[in-house]
């Protein structure tokens, strides 16, 4: 629940999330609250040996823009040009 949390608070903080759907939102939701899991397991099956924050700090700069990226590319997939005469590209 933390990591649905964390997730859906900074998707919906985010310019992006007001232009791709409620359905297209909660996919990145789910796939980066699945992340943010999936980090915190490793880091428990590791006794907590490293420090979390340096290494969520560095996955964030390594990734950064992604989601961005990615909106963007949903938001281009959704804009359809219609040609007169044709159905839409």
């Amino acid at each position: 629940r933390i990591c649905e949390y964390v997730t859906r608070s900074y998707i919906g903080s985010r310019e992006y999330s007001s232009y791709i759907s409620g359905e297209d939102r909660e996919y990145i939701v789910s796939f980066l609250k699945s992340v943010m899991y999936g980090q915190m397991i490793d880091w428990f099956s590791h006794d907590m040996s490293y420090d979390i924050m340096a290494h969520a700090k560095r996955l964030c700069e390594m990734f950064a823009g992604t989601i961005t990226a990615v909106c963007s590319k949903i938001r281009s997939s959704n804009e359809l040009v219609t040609i007169p005469g044709s159905e839409a590209v």
